[in-house]
């Protein structure tokens, strides 16, 4: 079993990696990975990558912060 699937049951205290405590079919779980720190395994650590939930959220960001557009076309007439 790997640290980081471990998971310690609430009200049991059994350690499994089911979604249900194997003892108890209790779903109240906390993952071991919390109190437990893991080790990198891999030989240089991961370098952080954009993904498109950033792209879209600076997409956004930016539109967000543009004036508002001036409307085109003929002005609308005052009666």
């Amino acid at each position: 079993m790997q640290l980081r699937n471990a998971r310690l049951c609430l009200d049991c205290d059994e350690i499994h990696q089911e979604s249900r405590c194997p003892i108890c079919a209790s779903e109240s779980f906390a993952f071991i990975k919390r109190w437990v720190p893991a080790s990198e395994r891999r030989a240089r650590p991961r370098t952080p990558e954009t993904n498109g939930a950033d792209v879209a959220a600076e997409i956004l960001l930016k539109a967000l912060d543009k004036p508002p557009k001036k409307p085109r076309g003929r002005p609308k007439a005052k009666f």
